[in-house]
């Protein structure tokens, strides 16, 4: 396996899955993060309605399930924290409210089928090895900018 997905290529600053130190470490989060989506996955209270997008869905704009987990990279969208707020804090609420005005607009089908000009064989590649980051449909797109509410 290479040590960049094709997704790192289409995300400004993103670090390969597998860093574990240093600036821009998302290896640990990864390692964190895997279990507890297994774990919610596999949930009785879920089971029949979650799906881990695209592994289980494809790069489809309808995926099956009601509860559609996926991965996110924060960073694409500038963020700012209220007064005391953590980055962290104002980036979950900022990438969540920013999929929900999608969601309500009937925009998110189109951020769930990635970029259109993927061939077949990259599509393959994220839906059963790599993932894919929701949102991100065409190459290195620049920060985007959401007032704080």
């Amino acid at each position: 396996m290479a040590e960049r997905r094709l997704i790192d290529e289409y995300m400004r600053g993103a670090q390969p899955c597998w860093k574990l130190l240093g600036a821009g470490s998302v290896g640990g989060q990864v390692l964190t993060g895997l279990p507890v989506v297994r774990a919610l996955r596999d949930d009785p209270r879920w089971r029949d309605k979650a799906r881990v997008w695209p592994f289980e869905t494809g790069l489809a704009a309808q995926p099956s399930g009601a509860l559609v987990m996926a991965e996110v990279y924060p960073s694409l969208w500038s963020v700012s924290p209220l007064a005391g707020e953590p980055k962290d804090a104002a980036q979950v609420r900022t990438v969540a409210r920013y999929f929900a005005e999608r969601n309500n607009a009937g925009e998110l089908a189109e951020l769930l089928v990635g970029d259109p000009a993927l061939t077949r064989e990259q599509r393959n590649r994220i839906e059963i090895e790599e993932a894919w980051t929701l949102g991100v449909t065409a190459r290195a797109q620049p920060a985007l900018v959401m007032n704080p509410i």
